[in-house]
């Protein structure tokens, strides 16, 4: 799940939860989107579902439905992307493993999906299908989710988090879940935030990073395997300018375009070329000149600066995009990508947002993740439905078979981010 907490940018993945950068969502400023109606400016993935948010600010959702984390109204699962109920003037999307939230223009945030620990953050432990206002949030400039905690950075630099908080996850000196956003301890330079399955990362004005909650196979990366319900500095970090977080591994970006990754590694997911645990960062190889990073359930992915996309780790449902089924402790690229603008990593799939306002997705496909109407799985970049994007001046590019279509509604043509999924 990634910072994937970005001002949206946002951004996940976060990861991917996804996820979640400082930098400003493509497409999008403090006046309101930009872009054609039919194209989408980023993109959020949860443990089975995803998001799109369009150039109209509404938003897009597909795939699980089993908590109303597609925001439709409805608990049935979607294979083409059905629009969330009652959004406009959205500026930020994320999805936690079922759940989903969405930043407005005014600074406040909405939340939808399960809700059993309290992540949806409006006083209560009832789940929703439609989306709900956060309690007491305003100023916001990013959101993101966890498995089952949110997270949210204010224009002031403080985080406030929500939801459960077994490992200390909130970063509030306890271990008491929160149906209410409470503050994380001693930040107050936050520039974004990211989500894991149960730990919570922001990285600072001053380029350093800060983690806290479960601790094992190192994930807070603090040489230590020692659980945290403070913010703890991640060991060797200094010029972040990003951060992702998905089930038990963390990654940064560098300013000068490098990644870090730390935590859990059994799948490869930390793409330092071993299968071995890391408490404290690690340099991914082969990757260069990166502007986005994601983390999904065991895989990683890279935004780098010629718009392809470098992906490692676990490939059994394909979510590396290259082709194969065969997990890598290396980055590989996914196949047919250029010019994209934005990705996000879910438990088992990855989305990639085009210049042109299209996406793509791959992986498993498993109740519909994929967006593409169909139930397999793709190894390969697929074309998301129902997002035709811009071409030109906002000349629509034509969907998959040629026209704009939805399964459920018409789309009337219409952001993002956050931790990517954590399974």
């Amino acid at each position: 799940m990634r910072d994937r907490s970005r001002v949206l940018r946002l951004g996940g993945v976060l990861a991917g939860l996804a996820a979640v950068l400082s930098v400003p969502v493509p497409g999008a400023s403090a006046a309101g989107p930009r872009g054609c109606a039919g194209g989408a400016l980023a993109v959020a993935a949860g443990d089975s579902h995803s998001l799109a948010l369009m150039g109209d600010g509404t938003v897009r959702a597909w795939g699980s439905n089993s908590d109303g984390q597609l925001g439709d109204g409805s608990r049935t699962d979607s294979g083409l992307p059905v629009q969330v109920r009652g959004l406009s003037e959205v500026r930020a999307v994320a999805a936690g493993l079922h759940h989903s939230l969405a930043l407005l223009a005014d600074g406040t945030v909405r939340a939808w999906g399960n809700n059993s620990d309290g992540q949806l953050g409006d006083g209560t432990a009832t789940s929703s299908t439609v989306p709900v206002q956060v309690t007491g949030l305003t100023g916001v400039r990013a959101v993101t989710g966890g498995n089952e905690h949110s997270l949210a950075v204010l224009k002031d630099g403080t985080v406030w988090a929500w939801g459960g908080n077994g490992s200390g996850e909130l970063g509030n000196g306890t271990d008491t879940d929160s149906n209410v956003p409470v503050q994380a301890a001693g930040i107050t330079t936050a520039r974004g935030v990211a989500a894991g399955e149960n730990h919570s990362l922001a990285f600072l004005r001053d380029g350093t990073v800060r983690a806290w909650g479960l601790n094992s196979s190192g994930r807070l990366g603090d040489g230590s395997t020692l659980d945290s319900d403070m913010p703890v500095q991640t060991t060797g970090i200094t010029t972040a300018r990003g951060v992702a977080a998905a089930g038990d591994f963390s990654l940064a970006l560098l300013k000068n375009g490098t990644v870090r990754t730390w935590g859990g590694n059994t799948s490869g997911q930390l793409g330092n070329g071993t299968f071995l645990t890391g408490d404290v960062p690690v340099q991914v190889l082969d990757v260069r000149r990166a502007k986005d990073v994601a983390a999904g359930g065991r895989h990683s992915l890279a935004l780098v600066k010629d718009g392809a996309v470098r992906a490692w780790g676990r490939n059994s449902s394909g979510e590396l995009g290259n082709g194969t089924a065969t997990l890598s402790n290396v980055p590989v690229e996914a196949v047919g990508i250029r010019r994209a603008k934005d990705v996000a990593a879910g438990g088992r799939h990855s989305l990639a947002l085009l210049e042109n306002g299209t996406v793509r997705a791959w992986g498993s496909n498993s109740l519909g993740r994929l967006g593409n109407g169909t139930a397999a799985d793709s190894a390969v970049p697929v074309q998301v439905a129902g997002i035709p994007g811009c071409r030109g001046h906002g000349e629509p590019v034509p969907s998959p078979g040629g026209r704009d279509h939805d399964d459920r509604r018409a789309l009337p043509g219409a952001l993002k981010h956050g931790a990517a999924p954590v399974r």
